[in-house]
């Protein structure tokens, strides 16, 4: 007993002070909010003027989120309209973005849409959205451009008749290349618009 009540004396003792108190006290916290902003919405990349790529001969750029001064660059072409795919929670860190965009005097459209919720419904809101935008430029955006690019294979498919296949090799020419989930969304827009062509019309029977 004598001998381990020795040892004990011999040990060295860790004090606790205040500051480090606390700090083992927030260290769960920041844990926490780390946490928290690991599960929110990334910053944005914004995209130049020449990052935007002209639809051939049609008055409509598309291409990712871009900056305010490729927002100047598009107004001096005679930009008419900006239309926004990105979600409300890719918005969150552009809540200035309505404003950059009218205080341009050009119109702003939103069409929140995530990769699996383009289809009918988008194309249909893109062709209400274009019928106030005349002749003059539209810019058709979201976060990278890939949704803006699909969306418009899409309006190529319903209005201008390209089979799925003609659509992915459109949306390859604009974009360097596509993924097998990509051929597969236009196949199945290709599905949704035999569908909808084929169910009759009317009420229930």
């Amino acid at each position: 007993p004598s001998h381990t009540r020795s040892m004990l004396r011999t040990m060295p003792r860790t004090r606790i002070t205040a500051p480090l108190l606390c700090l083992l006290t927030l260290l769960p916290l920041s844990a926490c909010a780390s946490s928290s902003r690991d599960d929110g919405p990334k910053p944005p990349t914004l995209a130049e003027w020449d990052d935007l790529s002209p639809i051939g001969h049609e008055p409509v750029y598309l291409g990712a989120q871009p900056s305010e001064a490729a927002l100047d660059q598009f107004l001096s072409r005679g930009g008419r309209m900006v239309i926004n795919l990105r979600t409300d929670k890719e918005m969150a860190y552009l809540p200035y973005y309505d404003r950059a965009v009218t205080s341009r005097g050009l119109s702003y459209v939103r069409i929140p849409s995530s990769g699996s919720t383009l289809g009918p419904a988008t194309v249909a809101a893109l062709d209400d959205a274009l019928a106030g935008a005349g002749d003059r430029p539209v810019l058709l955006h979201c976060a990278s451009g890939g949704r803006a690019t699909y969306a418009w294979a899409m309006r190529k498919m319903t209005h201008e008749g390209l089979t799925a296949d003609e659509a992915a090799a459109w949306v390859a020419e604009q974009r360097g290349e596509i993924s097998d989930s990509g051929r597969e969304r236009l196949q199945n827009f290709a599905t949704d618009l035999t569908d909808g062509e084929s169910a009759p019309e009317g009420g229930e029977d």
